[in-house]
C-alpha cells in the first residue's frame, strides 16, 4: 500500500485509521454483536485518487513497476487524498453516497471471537506474534 514518496506519513495516517476502525468494531462486536450477525455493519473505503471523475482506493491493484493503481494516468493531472479532511462536499457524496462509486464492505463475524481475544488477552498476542515470527526469544525469558 505504499504511495507516492510519502509513503511512511501515508502508511501512518492508514494505521491510524485501521487502528480507530477495529476499536469501534470491537466495541460493537463485544456490546452490539448482533449488528454484526445481521450483516448490518459495513466499511466505506476512502478514496486515495481521482483522475479524470474516477476514484482510485488503497484496495485497488498496482501498475507493475510503480506504485500507482491500475487505470491511473501519473503522467496526467490527478488529484491525491490525503484523508477524509480533503476531500469537499461533492466528493464526499461520490465516494460514499453514491451508489455507482462507493465501496463498501460487509462486516462478517468470520474470525471475530480469535480477533477479540487477541484485543483481550496480551498472552494470545504474544503467542500469535511468536508463530508468526515477528518476534523472537533468542535468550529464552519466561515472562514473554
Amino acid at each position: 500500500m505504499e504511495i507516492l514518496s510519502h509513503s511512511r506519513n501515508w502508511r501512518s495516517r492508514i494505521n491510524i485509521t485501521v487502528q480507530i476502525q477495529n476499536g469501534l468494531l470491537y466495541a460493537i462486536s463485544k456490546f452490539a454483536r448482533f449488528m454484526l450477525d445481521f450483516g448490518l455493519i459495513y466499511i466505506a473505503e476512502s478514496p486515495i485518487f481521482e483522475q479524470g471523475g474516477k476514484y482510485f482506493y488503497p484496495s485497488d491493484p498496482r501498475q507493475p513497476g510503480t506504485q500507482f493503481p491500475v487505470g491511473l494516468n501519473p503522467s496526467k493531472h490527478f488529484r491525491r487524498f490525503k484523508g477524509l479532511g480533503s476531500l469537499d462536499r461533492e466528493d464526499v457524496y461520490n465516494a460514499f453516497y453514491d451508489t455507482s462509486k462507493r465501496r463498501l464492505f460487509r462486516v462478517s463475524t468470520d474470525g471475530i471471537d480469535f480477533a477479540m481475544t487477541l484485543v483481550e488477552d496480551i498472552n494470545a498476542r504474544k503467542q500469535l506474534l511468536f508463530d508468526k515470527g515477528i518476534l523472537s526469544n533468542p535468550y529464552n525469558f519466561k515472562d514473554l
